[in-house]
């Protein structure tokens, strides 16, 4: 995976956030093998094995929480102003951060009509409630669809050059299909 391309889509992600008046995009994943979720390329680009969260603050806030052993993989990415690891559960370190961040909205990765928006498994969704009831925070998980939606539709620079160099190898230059009608 090309890390360029996800620092460029953490910057959108924070300047997106603000644009649909959202807190915090957290995407919340484990045994990424079994069951990829479809923005783990936009956050991370590798394959995680314990419950690992990445969370994009409107400030511009990046924190990664991952496995122990996930954490260099994660720190290699230099998208993230904080990697925090753990040994025995994500909830504390995921509480705290959250806490700290206090979002009034925390979208998620969830959407009842978008796949590419779906990742967060109902699992998974039951632990983030259960890692947060009693707290305010429970009510405040939202479906980041249309977040998601305009994160994937708003190719960043880098984006943008792989796909002119693909155009080109199927010998076309960029405006060249709209001259010819295709």
């Amino acid at each position: 995976m090309d890390f360029k391309i996800i620092h460029e889509k953490l910057d959108q992600a924070a300047a997106l956030l603000a644009e649909q008046n959202l807190d915090v995009w957290l995407t919340f994943v484990r045994e990424t093998v079994l069951t990829p979720d479809p923005c783990l390329d936009l956050v991370a680009g590798l394959d995680l094995t314990w419950h690992s969260a990445f969370i994009v603050s409107r400030s511009g806030e990046r924190a990664a929480i991952v496995g122990r052993f996930d954490g260099d993989n994660v720190r290699a990415i230099g998208g993230y102003s904080r990697v925090i690891t753990y040994d025995q559960s994500i909830r504390p370190a995921l509480f705290e951060t959250i806490s700290r961040l206090a979002p009034q909205t925390i979208a998620v990765n969830f959407s009842p009509s978008d796949p590419a928006a779906d990742g967060l498994t109902h699992g998974l969704y039951q632990y983030l409630l259960d890692s947060f009831a009693g707290t305010p925070f429970a009510a405040r998980f939202v479906s980041a669809e249309k977040f998601i939606a305009a994160l994937r539709g708003r190719k960043s620079k880098t984006e943008q050059a792989k796909i002119r160099a693909a155009i080109r190898t199927r010998g076309f230059h960029v405006g060249e299909e709209a001259q010819r009608g295709t």
